[in-house]
């Protein structure tokens, strides 16, 4: 007599209709937050690097900027050409037409004040009040130079290129000055220790000059000394490089305009809020393009798809891609 050994199959338990709502929520969750995050870390680009750096361009090319003077509001010099908008008109070829520029000249009062300020940061009537103030000063102007210089380069681009470029080049570029701010700090500080403390002392009748005179004294050696044990370090390997990143990237901004017609003032924050008008068109395109790349890295691409003909959609039906044009140009034309 044969046995015969009946397979009974596994039975698999219904999924509970609330597991299956949630596992399809679980990626509209993954899009939401993914979405904001991007959302978030583009408009702080855009507010710290981006605008700040189409206004910093227009200071590096009228002449750039040092902790002692701002040349960028030298006598004669011609207007900065601070916003363009052009668009294209014609059919056989189209043409490209400016439609209206926005022209201010930069007032040195404000960053003026901003040094004195800084001045009065150190006791400088001390030596080692006034070794501090050397060393630092001597570190943020070349960083001016370099910073600077790369705006300038900025300033030959077209606003839009800068505008997308100094989203991705800015914060490489401090990344980079910091470690680069770790030796210029170390340098200085053995420049200005030779200059002050070995090789001369401070002129009392006039703090910029150095005259060969007696020693410093004792205070002053041990006041050296306890920075040297404690302060040294921390200060060159973070405290002037991080200082020195940030001074010579808000102070630009510090400094107003005024606006060549009708000399009405112009400062940073009237010249961000025009940015994210004249440049409204380029933002909406930048977002577009973020949503689609979450989109498509969390709902699929078929939905990536549906998104896309819904920005054609919007782009080619309504006015919410459209470029901004100032009401002025508008009624009078050219501007």
């Amino acid at each position: 007599m044969s046995s015969t050994t009946a397979t009974t199959k596994p039975i698999t338990p219904p999924i509970p209709q609330n597991s299956r709502r949630s596992n399809k929520a679980i990626p509209l969750i993954e899009f939401g937050h993914s979405l904001s995050y991007n959302l978030i870390l583009l408009s702080m680009g855009i507010m710290l690097f981006s605008i700040p750096a189409l206004y910093t361009s227009l200071i590096a090319n009228a002449g750039g900027m040092s902790v002692d003077a701002l040349t960028a509001s030298t006598v004669g010099k011609a207007d900065e050409i601070a916003h363009v908008i052009k668009v294209f008109e014609g059919w056989f070829p189209p043409k490209l037409v400016v439609k209206h520029e926005t022209h201010i000249r930069f007032d040195a009062s404000s960053h003026d004040f901003a040094n004195e300020k800084f001045r009065t940061l150190f006791p400088t009537s001390i030596p080692i009040g006034y070794f501090m103030y050397s060393v630092l000063k001597s570190t943020i102007d070349a960083n001016y130079s370099i910073s600077m210089g790369l705006h300038k380069m900025f300033y030959k681009l077209p606003e839009s290129a800068t505008f997308l470029l100094a989203l991705v080049l800015m914060p490489l570029f401090y990344f980079m000055m910091f470690f680069v701010n770790i030796g210029l700090a170390g340098i200085f500080h053995l420049y200005h220790f030779k200059k002050y403390f070995v090789s001369c002392v401070k002129d009392p009748s006039d703090a910029s000059k150095c005259s060969e005179s007696d020693d410093y004294g004792p205070v002053s050696w041990v006041a050296l000394f306890v920075y040297g044990i404690f302060g040294f370090f921390p200060c060159v390997l973070f405290g002037i490089p991080a200082l020195t990143i940030a001074y010579c990237h808000i102070t630009p901004l510090l400094v107003n305009s005024k606006l060549a017609k009708g000399g009405g003032s112009y400062d940073f924050f009237q010249f961000l809020s025009s940015v994210l008008s004249y440049k409204r068109q380029l933002i909406m395109w930048v977002v577009s393009l973020v949503l689609l790349k979450v989109t498509a890295s969390t709902l699929g691409m078929y939905k990536a798809g549906g998104c896309l003909a819904g920005i054609l959609f919007l782009a080619g039906l309504t006015r919410v891609y459209s470029k901004y044009i100032p009401d002025c140009v508008n009624k009078s034309g050219t501007k």
